[in-house]
Protein backbone atom coordinates (compact mmCIF):
# COMPACT_ATOMS: atom_id res chain seq x y z
CA UNK A 1 0.00 0.00 0.00
CA UNK A 2 2.98 2.45 0.58
CA UNK A 3 4.16 2.18 -2.92
CA UNK A 4 0.75 3.49 -4.09
CA UNK A 5 1.26 6.94 -2.22
CA UNK A 6 4.78 7.27 -2.83
CA UNK A 7 3.75 8.67 -6.97
CA UNK A 8 1.28 10.41 -5.52
CA UNK A 9 3.16 11.97 -2.27
CA UNK A 10 5.78 13.29 -5.62
CA UNK A 11 2.68 14.61 -7.38
CA UNK A 12 1.76 16.52 -4.19
CA UNK A 13 5.45 17.56 -3.77
CA UNK A 14 5.70 18.97 -7.41
CA UNK A 15 2.61 21.16 -6.89
CA UNK A 16 4.00 22.31 -3.33
CA UNK A 17 7.33 23.44 -5.36
CA UNK A 18 5.14 25.32 -7.78
CA UNK A 19 3.07 26.80 -5.09
CA UNK A 20 5.92 28.28 -3.43
CA UNK A 21 7.63 29.74 -6.54
CA UNK A 22 4.45 31.05 -7.59
CA UNK A 23 4.43 32.52 -3.95
CA UNK A 24 7.85 34.07 -4.27
CA UNK A 25 7.48 35.50 -7.76
CA UNK A 26 4.07 37.47 -6.52
CA UNK A 27 6.08 38.11 -3.11
CA UNK A 28 8.91 40.35 -5.99
CA UNK A 29 6.68 41.88 -7.53
CA UNK A 30 4.71 43.11 -4.76
CA UNK A 31 8.09 44.42 -3.56
CA UNK A 32 8.95 46.37 -6.80
CA UNK A 33 5.88 47.78 -7.26
CA UNK A 34 6.40 48.56 -3.11
CA UNK A 35 9.74 50.41 -3.60
CA UNK A 36 8.97 51.80 -6.89
CA UNK A 37 5.91 53.64 -4.87
CA UNK A 38 8.11 54.83 -2.21
CA UNK A 39 10.52 56.18 -4.96
CA UNK A 40 7.84 57.71 -6.98
CA UNK A 41 6.14 59.20 -3.43
CA UNK A 42 10.00 60.22 -1.86
CA UNK A 43 10.02 62.55 -5.69
CA UNK A 44 6.55 63.96 -4.78
CA UNK A 45 7.36 65.12 -1.51
CA UNK A 46 10.94 66.59 -3.11
CA UNK A 47 9.13 68.07 -5.59
CA UNK A 48 6.00 69.61 -3.32
CA UNK A 49 9.12 71.10 -0.48
CA UNK A 50 10.85 72.57 -3.70
CA UNK A 51 7.46 74.01 -5.05
CA UNK A 52 7.01 75.75 -1.51
CA UNK A 53 10.69 76.87 -1.42
CA UNK A 54 9.74 78.35 -4.51
CA UNK A 55 7.15 80.09 -3.54
CA UNK A 56 8.57 81.79 -0.17
CA UNK A 57 11.57 83.03 -2.60
CA UNK A 58 9.22 84.57 -5.02
CA UNK A 59 6.82 86.01 -1.88
CA UNK A 60 10.03 87.29 0.01
CA UNK A 61 11.60 88.87 -3.26
CA UNK A 62 8.19 90.71 -3.89
CA UNK A 63 8.32 91.85 -0.14
CA UNK A 64 11.64 93.02 0.04
CA UNK A 65 12.30 94.37 -2.94
CA UNK A 66 8.67 95.96 -3.78
CA UNK A 67 6.56 96.41 -0.43
CA UNK A 68 9.32 97.66 1.73
CA UNK A 69 10.85 100.31 -0.25
CA UNK A 70 7.38 101.47 -1.12
CA UNK A 71 6.51 101.15 2.58
CA UNK A 72 9.56 103.29 3.38
CA UNK A 73 8.81 105.97 0.83
CA UNK A 74 5.75 106.57 2.40
CA UNK A 75 6.92 106.71 6.02
CA UNK A 76 9.62 109.23 4.45
CA UNK A 77 6.93 110.94 2.44
CA UNK A 78 4.49 111.47 5.70
CA UNK A 79 7.95 112.53 8.13
CA UNK A 80 8.28 115.18 5.34
CA UNK A 81 4.81 116.51 5.06
CA UNK A 82 4.49 116.66 8.76
CA UNK A 83 7.74 118.26 9.10
CA UNK A 84 6.79 120.93 6.76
Amino acid sequence: MRNNWQPRNAEVARLLDRVKAGEAAITERIVAVEQRLEAEWEAERASHTERRTRVWQAALALVTGLVLPLGVLGILALIHLIAR
